[in-house]
């Protein structure tokens, strides 16, 4: 009997990295694939009381984790560059003793993914000989903006950033090769350009996209994207393969093939739980719902004018704010951003108006309704059996495969 494809899984440590790379650890666990999933001592232990957690009756997919000396998870004032340098010496030597334990075993892998904050994964499976892809969490459109900004378009996109007003100049659009869009500043991501807060990410993202091409041949990258949203943007790089493999999210809300999973598996922030009575007593279609992630912290000022722009616009939210708390806070208490309005004209923030404007645009066009339905419709068919994201998972597996018997 042959044995299963096994998949070594590295993954970053916060909610939202945590969501879609579980969610593909399960889909590769239904074609068969053996799946070891490898974090960080924070995330483990906190998925394990995860109280909605069901990650441990799913068949074939197995957790291992290591201690980074921040087994309270990032927060805020921590020394980014000290923080991720320790997962990096954690981490690779928890995955090499994973390898040679899996080759002792004669149980090898057949494959690493590692995670966008991660690049140091790739690093050790190929001091292994073993193959790496990467798993882009984000959009196609994204990693190609990130991808020319590493590789000789960096002067040309920081101008944009620095340029960029909160009135968008039809001569001051950025058009990058294979992309069907312009570009303005602020469409841009924000780990990039002078005024970035967290360079240490930057530095990071730098890292991830230098060693893209060090590879012989082309290097993979699971998209979590589909071919219909994104077809120029996943052919836009010629020198990396990007696959689309999403969306992302669990089976029940795609191609309803286990109707029981509804949930990614784990809620690393415990928060009120009477959500989901509040949400049903709701309208359908009628919430308007607000998260930046993990990472980012908002400023006393910008919380201030996203919620002026919700209470006038008048609709139900749902805002996930978490605990952590921003150091520079107080700064701003004191005076730090007495120049609002000179903020405001440099474009360096978005004022409560201009959010409700956008709030309500969203929320009551039609023609946005009808186009959010359009390609709510086309991500569920994707992931159906025999959709591209589906088909696109099983060749990719099926190179894997092919590649290690070969070799």
């Amino acid at each position: 009997m042959v044995n299963p494809p096994r998949f070594l899984i590295v993954c970053y440590q916060e909610q939202g990295h945590l969501n879609p790379t579980l969610q593909l650890a399960k889909r590769l666990t239904s074609i068969g694939v053996h799946v070891t999933f490898l974090t960080s001592l924070s995330a483990y232990l906190r998925m394990a009381k995860a109280s909605n957690s069901n990650l441990n009756t799913v068949d074939g997919l197995s957790f291992s984790h290591f201690s980074d000396g921040y087994d309270d998870g990032y927060k805020p004032g921590v020394d980014g560059d000290h923080y991720f340098s320790e997962i990096r010496r954690c981490g690779s030597q928890a995955l090499s003793d994973l390898i040679i334990s899996g080759a002792n075993e004669g149980r090898p892998f057949s494959c690493v993914v590692c995670n966008i904050m991660l690049p140091w994964a790739a690093q050790v499976a190929d001091e292994f000989n073993i193959p790496s892809v990467l798993l882009w969490i984000q959009a196609a459109t994204v990693f190609d903006i990130y991808y020319y900004y590493f590789h000789g378009y960096g002067d040309m996109i920081s101008e944009i950033i620095s340029s960029s007003t909160t009135t968008d100049d039809p001569l001051n659009l950025l058009e990058l090769p294979g992309l069907p869009l312009k570009l303005t500043g602020r469409d841009l991501p924000s780990f990039i350009g002078s005024t970035n807060a967290y360079s240490f990410v930057t530095t990071v993202l730098k890292e991830l996209f230098e060693k893209l091409l060090v590879k012989e041949g082309k290097s993979i990258v699971l998209v979590n994207t589909f071919d219909a949203i994104e077809h120029e943007a996943l052919k836009a790089i010629e020198k990396v393969d990007l696959v689309g493999i999403g969306p992302l999210v669990p089976s029940a809300f795609l191609d309803r093939k286990d109707p029981s999973d509804t949930s990614f598996g784990v809620d690393l922030y415990k928060g009120s739980r009477d959500y989901n009575e509040w949400l049903n007593s709701k309208p359908k279609e009628s919430v308007i719902y607000i998260s930046f992630g993990s990472l980012i912290v908002l400023s006393k000022l910008q919380m201030e004018e996203i919620e002026s722009a919700l209470l006038g616009c008048g609709r139900p939210f749902l805002w996930v704010i978490t605990e952590k708390q921003n150091p520079e806070e107080k700064k701003e208490e004191n005076g730090g951003l007495s120049c609002k309005e000179e903020l405001e004209k440099l474009g360096k923030i978005v004022p409560c108006h201009e959010i409700k404007k956008c709030l309500e645009l969203v929320m009551g066009d039609e023609e946005i309704r009808m186009n959010t339905k359009k390609w709510k419709d086309l991500s569920i068919q994707a992931a159906m059996e025999g959709g591209s994201s589906d088909k696109n998972l099983k060749a990719f597996l099926e190179d894997i495969i092919q590649d290690k018997t070969t070799s």
